[in-house]
């Protein structure tokens, strides 16, 4: 059998809490600030989780959003094409304090992860349309998300609780560290 490649960066990165430290956190959990989580930002927390976003460790500060929405790189210099981040409204932002964790939930109220929240950054959506996406075009998904998505980003380490519910999916659903494990 062959040796997988490396994963991006060199390291595949496990921010998934389990048994006695999962037990512990989500006790904890529930006594923290709390933001709710759309689809996609639980999809992103997923994929930095398990490490299919490796070397990334959590949603992106300020210096490394810039250098890849500029640049197209991490601060370590690999290359990366999308900004990572976590959007919240300015009334969010204005609740949290950096050096907190913050309890990430699902729609439906459940604790799915925490957030280690370093920083708090405005950012300019016009100019990540434009350096990201090419195009400051409303019809194109990406930037049409990007438009409705809060003011502030907040930038931090992760952990991750619970996977999200991939109803009809399950069977299907690998980890990295599972499909190196197949190949």
């Amino acid at each position: 059998m062959l040796d997988p490649i490396k994963p991006h960066g060199g390291t595949l990165i496990n921010r998934v809490l389990r048994g006695e430290e999962k037990e512990a956190a989500e006790s904890g959990a529930r006594e923290l600030k709390k933001i709710v989580l759309n689809a996609r930002a639980l999809s992103d927390l997923e994929l930095i989780s398990v490490g299919a976003f490796s070397p990334l460790e959590g949603f992106m500060g300020r210096e490394e959003y810039e250098r890849v929405v500029f640049e197209m790189r991490l601060l370590s210099g690999l290359p990366w094409t999308l900004p990572i981040t976590l959007a919240v409204d300015e009334e969010d932002a204005k609740e949290l304090k950096e050096g907190e964790e913050v309890t990430l939930l699902e729609p439906s109220g459940e604790i799915v992860g925490l957030l280690e929240l370093r920083e708090r950054y405005g950012y300019d959506k016009r100019e990540e349309a434009w350096n990201v996406y090419k195009t400051d075009e409303e019809k194109h998904p990406g930037v049409s998300y990007l438009y409705r998505r809060g003011e502030i980003l907040l930038g931090g380490n992760v952990s991750l609780l619970k996977q999200p519910s991939l109803k009809g999916f399950e069977a299907y659903t690998l980890e990295p560290v599972d499909t190196r494990a197949i190949i």
